[in-house]
């Protein structure tokens, strides 16, 4: 897993912790993310995230690099709001 593809479930797993969302370096992190957002609102990624195999093929989901940043920032949001975060769903 890179930095892309797990950062949806940070949030989640912050407030499984039961740790204030609101928190200075926790907005922080979501800044970042809006910060490295492409123009179209994708995230660069030049790692290739699938499973393949070695030196044969190797499987990128282009779609992964916008919507689990996207999916992070949104259940962020819906958690501070005090709503489930599969709520969004």
């Amino acid at each position: 897993m890179n930095d892309i593809d797990g950062t949806w479930q940070v949030p989640r797993g912050l407030r499984a912790l039961k740790l204030d969302l609101s928190e200075g370096w926790i907005h922080r992190g979501i800044e970042c993310l809006v910060r490295t957002q492409n123009e179209d609102g994708s995230s660069t990624e030049y790692e290739i995230t699938g499973t393949g195999f070695p030196k044969a093929f190797y499987l990128k989901h282009d779609m992964h690099r916008t919507a689990w940043p996207l999916r992070a920032m949104a259940t962020h949001r819906h958690l501070l709001q005090g709503q489930e975060a599969g709520a969004m769903l």
